[in-house]
């Protein structure tokens, strides 16, 4: 955006108002009417071909990678415009960074179509579970202990079976509830670590985590899941202003950024460290 209000001139001046669309961006009103003339199918072809200008222009100047995450989620407008974009990966040198999980669904079914049409041009990466030696270094760095009882180490690598999100937030469920203390290197008795009660499931984990908040954190934390995986931090107080002073709403989040809820996202925007962790605060 701020690239482009430098160079309003030429092809950038008329590609400007469908990007400013596609991020909703205010418009002055007579670009405003010129896009409502269009009609929606007009519209959504001339806004893909305003991106493709743009990410062109980008790659030209230098490599670039665009890093695309949770592609099954996309709709089917957003897998339109990556559709828009793959032909670019043979013209410049642009590469397209894909994440989603192998779920059935729109976003496989177009995944498999790229497979056929692009070949060996088009490479999967699979990310397989960690293995049972790599776990327990990913135990040993997060909690940086000297020494953790076997017990508690078999039920936690037990139960997270090699997912790295599972196992941090298991290991962080376990530092909340008090029964692990990385800092001082206390750790629990293996008697009591044997009669946990651990979920069977990381969206379990992740909503015993929320619930352990104080009810002011929770409440932020709550409110920000409904405006967005990324949100600003100046609409998040503007909503919560009636019931949280100032200095609360900054104690809450401070507190939901230090127990890696939440992560800071540029000057004044937060974005939730997982999707999971923003749909089950969503849910809640």
């Amino acid at each position: 955006h701020e690239f482009l209000r430098t160079k309003l001139d030429g092809k950038w001046g008329d590609i400007y108002p469908y990007l400013a669309r596609m991020r909703d961006v205010p418009l002055d009103p007579d670009a405003e009417q010129r896009l409502r003339e269009l009609l929606p199918e007009a519209l959504q072809a001339r806004i893909r071909a305003a991106f493709c200008e743009l990410i062109r222009d980008c790659a030209l100047r230098q490599p670039t990678v665009l890093v695309c995450e949770d592609i099954h989620w996309s709709d089917p407008s957003s897998l339109g415009l990556l559709d828009s974009l793959v032909p670019l990966t043979s013209e410049i040198p642009l590469l397209l960074l894909l994440v989603f999980r192998a779920d059935e669904g729109e976003a496989w079914k177009w995944h498999q179509r790229l497979q056929l049409e692009h070949g060996t041009h088009y490479r999967v990466l699979e990310l397989s579970p960690l293995n049972r030696a790599d776990s327990g270094k990913l135990v040993d760095k997060l909690l940086r202990l000297e020494k953790l009882p076997d017990t508690t180490r078999e039920l936690i690598l037990g139960r997270s079976e090699g997912n790295p999100f599972f196992l941090e937030e298991l290991l962080r469920s376990l530092i909340d509830s008090g029964l692990v203390h990385g800092d001082d290197q206390h750790v629990p008795l293996t008697e009591a670590a044997a009669q946990l009660n651990v979920p069977d499931t990381v969206q379990s984990v992740v909503a015993a985590r929320i619930d352990r908040l104080a009810t002011a954190a929770k409440r932020v934390l709550q409110t920000a899941s409904v405006l967005g995986r990324i949100f600003q931090k100046n609409i998040l107080h503007r909503l919560l202003h009636s019931e949280s002073t100032d200095a609360r709403f900054d104690s809450s989040l401070s507190e939901l950024v230090e127990r890696e809820f939440l992560l800071p996202h540029g000057a004044a925007e937060y974005v939730f460290k997982h999707a999971i962790t923003w749909n089950v605060a969503y849910e809640s």
